[in-house]
């Protein structure tokens, strides 16, 4: 006889006493145990397909279940290795029980293709690791992510099936570019620690690469080879580019980005003679963000050259970042001219910069709408009868934000001549860390001399938000100090 259970707990005394009539019942609440097993009887590629949503070490302990579960885990498509875990003994790693454990999975697989595989490794594994990454790319992987201490030397033409790949070593690995390829399958393209050398047989130093389909091209700490001299990138589609802390090797090669639908930009680098070039003819960039760094004095003219061939570059760009150092340089005197106007700018966000140079930029960005800077260093130039006054002080300029307001002179001039020039600014923010009520009296300072009185006001009272000072506001000493036209 079936075995049924009733999901229902008794029902409650009334105040008579008696227990009110039974209710009749619901199918949805009973569970038959004898019923069969649906989920195991699901076929195996579907069952695969669940347990890949699983981390592998788990999906393979499905198989003590029952005998029946003892290989349903060789049909996951997803494979996530992480040597780091205290596997089984709670302790240190015990390597070769991870390698076995890899090898097992792998030699068990019954899928016929993988949809994604990752590898994160702390410990050596030499050669093992090349044969994991073989095993899996001919299975047809379509995203392959490895992070290991080290690395044996690849071609670019082993991953051509891939949709994604990720590489990250944490010792130089070369990969090797051919002449020229056709990557058709692959979207995103990210490489940590890498070295790109061109094949042996290329005595021409060039290199053309075509990805028809990628949209996301990120390189971290990577070399190019000093035999390269020009490498030409071709993706229609890409959309993100981003490039830090690489190292170079004298003679740089020049390397050219034809990406008509480039939409963000990231630059973290120290300069090149011969920087890197974008055919951006129909692109439209929305976020830039540059920040060029030097060690030595000698090398802030190399920063003026590349930082002014960049700019030229990113005419349509909606929103401007350099950071730190990068703008203390950028725009030299001698190289104000060259800089382009950029009619789409609506955001920009500089390092140190000095008063002239800002506003020489303000000049080039007619239709911005918000400006923040680190620190207004001494202008040599008096703010207050700059002429012409930029077009977006009067038409669009709405937020202006200081990161460092010390209250110098050449600072307290700036903030004159854009709050009383600036006709549809709606907030301006001016903090000094180091002493709160020290900005607070200067934002009130200015208050006084103008009578755009609303935006004076959020200046103080944002100053002393920020701060959780809301208090100080009330005291007798600010409200005497505060124009009488502010209730």
């Amino acid at each position: 006889m079936s075995q049924l259970l009733h999901h229902r707990s008794a029902a409650p005394l009334l105040s008579s006493g008696r227990r009110p009539p039974p209710l009749p019942p619901f199918p949805g609440l009973f569970v038959d145990l004898e019923k069969e097993d649906k989920i195991s009887n699901l076929p195996d590629f579907i069952i695969g397909h669940i347990l890949s949503f699983l981390p592998t070490k788990i999906a393979v302990a499905t198989s003590v279940l029952s005998k029946s579960w003892r290989y349903k885990w060789t049909f996951i498509t997803k494979l996530d290795f992480i040597d780091e875990e205290k596997w089984f003994t709670g302790k240190e790693i015990n390597k070769e029980m991870f390698l076995n454990f890899v090898n097992r999975v792998l030699l068990h697989l019954n899928s016929s293709s993988i949809e994604s595989a990752k590898l994160t490794l702390i410990e050596n594994y030499h050669s093992y690791v090349d044969q994991w990454m073989s095993a899996v790319v001919r299975r047809g992987v379509k995203k392959l992510c490895i992070d290991s201490a080290v690395l044996s030397s690849h071609s670019l033409m082993e991953f051509m099936s891939l949709e994604q790949l990720g590489l990250s070593v944490h010792r130089c690995v070369n990969i090797k570019l051919p002449s020229f390829a056709c990557l058709s399958s692959l979207t995103v393209l990210h490489l940590r620690g890498i070295s790109l050398i061109g094949e042996t047989c290329n005595n021409s130093g060039n290199i053309h690469l075509i990805f028809p389909l990628l949209r996301n091209y990120k390189t971290e700490d990577c070399t190019w080879s000093s035999s390269l001299k020009y490498v030409t990138l071709e993706a229609p589609l890409l959309e993100v580019v981003s490039i830090q802390n690489a190292t170079h090797k004298h003679p740089y090669p020049t390397i050219k980005f034809c990406a008509s639908r480039l939409i963000e930009f990231a630059y973290d680098d120290y300069p090149l003679p011969d920087p890197i070039v974008f055919d951006l003819s129909e692109a439209h960039i929305v976020d830039a963000d540059i920040h060029i760094g030097w060690t030595k004095d000698e090398q802030e003219q190399e920063i003026m050259v590349l930082s002014s061939k960049i700019l030229k570059q990113f005419k349509t760009v909606e929103c401007l970042k350099f950071q730190k150092w990068s703008s203390k340089v950028l725009l030299a005197k001698d190289s104000l001219a060259n800089i382009p106007s950029f009619e789409m700018l609506s955001y920009l966000e500089l390092g140190d910069v000095t008063g002239e140079i800002l506003l020489a930029l303000l000049l080039k960005a007619p239709n911005l709408k918000t400006l923040v800077f680190q620190n207004l260093l001494q202008s040599d130039q008096e703010l207050l009868n700059y002429d012409p006054v930029p077009e977006c002080l009067l038409t669009t300029l709405q937020v202006v934000k200081f990161e460092e307001f010390k209250g110098s002179e050449h600072q307290l001039n700036f903030a004159k001549f854009v709050m009383g020039n600036a006709l549809a600014l709606k907030k301006m923010s001016k903090f000094n860390e180091q002493n709160v009520l020290e900005t607070v009296a200067l934002s009130i300072k200015l208050l006084k001399q103008f009578e755009n009185v609303k935006v004076g006001v959020s200046v103080v009272k944002e100053a002393a938000c920020a701060h959780r000072t809301t208090a100080f506001l009330r005291s007798p000493a600010i409200t005497a100090a505060l124009p009488s036209s502010v209730g």
